[in-house]
């Protein structure tokens, strides 16, 4: 963190990395947009940090928020939670270690407590002895080369003139015996009749969906959630556009707001006190801005601003109270903290093209289809950078002013008169009525008397999702310094309840095995892909030299199909 506050970097990269593949695992520090004149600085001011916590102690509620996240962990289950055992074990039992000993979390918890018992500056002795102490270690630094590029072009071509320059006829003669080949190869379809097939009937019978029960602004479910309780709140109705605010910099502004409102600190709390309470206290803590589709009438939609926080259930009471700190009382008027967080933001999203530019052109090919998709491009594609580009280089002015855009924003989507709809997720039992009744006479008094959102879309919302721009009829180009391309096409379909909509979410991943072909065995590209969404339906292609996605769809192109690529 002195790294970014002092400017001498604009994000974090593998800060903190802990491989533990490695039999001997090692610990790095490492962050980007650094000035390499300035590298001997970064390596200084990290000792001098590393030395300073060592001299001056970590506080002992730091440790137990680390503790207590790693309790979280055990309780919080995902789809993804057999795949965490076992990547959990495999570093030890690569190397001959016991496999199961990793996953005694508790014990190794245990044994933790009963070292710092022992020896309250535990951790200080050991950073000494594993860190500072240790001259193993070494400063990478690397730097972008300008001219990269064109050596490997020219390269290539010079490799390439010395191929074919020792080329006789038999040779020429067999290479394209061999291309020709390959072509047939890949024109054949592959004989599918050798892989198991899986039909309805082996899937059994569906679970029952849960029971949710609502009450005005209230929806509640009882789940085995492992002890955690789950809270959103969201503020916004059908018909809502979140994006009619005052002014464009302020519609900008809303992901800004939804990031920094957890990290700025509250008029109680600095923003270091408010992310040791959270750690101490809540599993995911934050917020978002987002907009959907109803699921029956793809000319509707609602966006909305969503706050969340989960808990164990023994620390629900405080975790409610910092969320509704951090809606009712967040310090906006932080120039230098707005800073940091948008040098972060700019640094993260541009990396973000060059290894996910195909993500970014499909929002911006599905942009002009309607409001829903153009605001999702501004919130989260190349109109966002562009927004938080300009904020940087207005200088001091600029993020004076921001803390002051941000609190009119936030005054604007919790306004009184703004709907709100709350969902709660907790064990059933106890646990589910006590954050029911924490929640009730606790945060959702801190936020007045509000109208309670509805769930479904009512049949006479605001038809806000209009018809598709006349953007949609030109393909939208973008010139990027990058040595491979992107590209995107999309059209509108049918929302989620419409009989059509469940074909095309399966004729989504059917697509990819066509794509796969075409694309990247003889187009070359890495990869591309089918996605089906409420309303919407597209292709992608990633790392395309030849833009195989757009010469393949040529014969289906019309009107109606809007065209994003992202070129050299």
């Amino acid at each position: 963190q002195a790294l970014i506050e002092s400017g001498l970097a604009s994000n974090f990269a593998l800060a903190g990395y802990d491989d533990h593949y490695h039999r001997e695992p090692p610990f790095s520090v490492g962050v980007t947009g650094v000035d390499p004149a300035r590298a001997e600085l970064v390596e200084r001011t990290v000792l001098d940090t590393l030395a300073a916590v060592e001299r001056d102690g970590i506080p002992r509620a730091r440790i137990d928020a680390a503790v207590h996240q790693v309790e979280l962990g055990l309780c919080h289950k995902t789809t993804a939670f057999g795949m965490a055992l076992f990547r959990a074990s495999i570093g030890a039992w690569l190397h001959g270690g016991d496999p199961v000993a990793p996953l005694r979390v508790r014990a190794h918890v245990e044994r933790l407590e009963r070292e710092l018992a022992a020896d309250p500056r535990f951790f200080e002795h050991l950073l000494r002895r594993a860190l500072l102490d240790n001259a193993h270690r070494v400063t990478l630094l690397a730097t972008p080369d300008a001219a990269h590029h064109e050596r490997l072009v020219a390269a290539e071509a010079a490799r390439l003139e010395r191929e074919r320059a020792q080329l006789d006829d038999v040779r020429t003669a067999a290479i394209v015996a061999q291309t020709r080949a390959l072509a047939e190869r890949q024109a054949r379809h592959d004989d599918l009749s050798c892989l198991p097939t899986l039909t309805r009937d082996d899937i059994g019978d569906m679970p029952a969906p849960p029971v949710v029960q609502r009450r005005g602004a209230l929806q509640r479910s009882a789940q085995p959630t492992g002890g955690m309780a789950y809270v959103k709140l969201a503020f916004g109705e059908w018909g809502d556009a979140l994006e009619s605010l005052p002014s464009d910099a302020e519609a900008l502004a809303l992901p800004l707001y939804a990031a920094a409102l957890s990290e700025l600190g509250t008029a109680a709390m600095t923003h270091r006190e408010l992310a040791q309470a959270v750690e101490l206290h809540c599993g995911g803590f934050g917020a978002s801005i987002g907009a959907v589709l109803a699921p029956d009438n793809a000319d509707v939609a609602r966006s909305s601003l969503t706050a969340h926080v989960s808990a164990l259930e023994r620390n629900v009471p405080r975790a409610l109270e910092l969320l509704g700190d951090v809606l009712t009382d967040t310090r906006w008027a932080q120039p230098d903290q707005l800073r940091t967080h948008v040098a972060r933001m700019v640094s993260a999203s541009r990396d973000g093209i060059a290894q996910s530019g195909h993500q970014y052109a499909r929002r911006l090919a599905a942009a002009p289809l309607g409001p829903l998709w153009r605001a999702a491009e501004r919130w989260g594609g190349l109109s966002q950078i562009a927004h938080l580009q300009r904020v940087q280089a207005g200088g001091d002015a600029a993020f004076d002013a921001l803390g002051g855009t941000l609190a009119r924003v936030g005054d604007a989507l919790l306004a009184p008169e703004r709907a709100m709809r709350v969902s709660l997720v907790a064990p059933d039992g106890a646990p589910l009525a006590s954050a029911q009744q924490q929640l009730e006479s606790t945060l959702l008094p801190r936020l007045g008397e509000r109208r309670a959102g509805r769930f479904e879309a009512p049949a006479d919302a605001a038809r806000n999702n209009a018809a598709p721009s006349q953007l949609a009829r030109a393909p939208l180009f973008v010139a990027l310094p990058l040595p491979v391309n992107y590209a995107a096409l999309c059209v509108r379909t049918v929302p989620l309840l419409h009989a059509d909509y469940a074909a095309l979410r399966l004729l989504a991943p059917l697509l990819r095995v066509q794509l796969h072909a075409e694309v990247r065995e003889k187009g070359g590209a890495y990869g591309g892909g089918a996605f089906c969404d409420a309303g919407l339906f597209g292709m992608f292609s990633y790392r395309d030299p030849h833009l195989s996605l757009i010469h393949i769809s040529e014969p289906t192109r019309h009107a109606q199909i809007s065209y994003a690529v992202f070129c050299l």
